[in-house]
Order: structure tokens, then sequence, then C-alpha cells
């Protein structure tokens, strides 16, 4: 929508979206997400990009 709309994504729609991600989680695992969990990683500004594209970058 936001490019249809010709508008610059920013920080604050990035955190919007991932706080709407997190609130769903929450309800789907409502006793926290499991430690292997990639989403998680994320969550928490932990993720291991070793051997990804974006490690090259």
């Amino acid at each position: 929508k936001l490019v249809i709309q010709e508008k610059l994504v920013t920080l604050a729609t990035v955190q919007e979206a991932l706080d709407i991600l997190r609130g769903a989680t929450m309800i789907v695992y409502p006793m926290g997400l499991p430690p292997h969990e990639v989403i998680r990683h994320e969550f928490e500004n932990t993720e291991d990009l070793t051997g990804s594209q974006a490690s090259l970058e």
C-alpha cells in the first residue's frame, strides 16, 4: 500500500509492524516463543546472520 501511495517506509513504520507481529505471536504463544524460533531472535535483535545473504551486506 505504501508503494502505491508513494510514501516512504520509515523506522516508525517498521517498528509499528514489528509491534503488531509481536502482539500476534504473543496471542499464539502465550508462554513465550521457543528459544530456536527465528522470529524470537528478530524481536530480541539477536539474530545471527552468518551464512546468509544479509551477512554479505
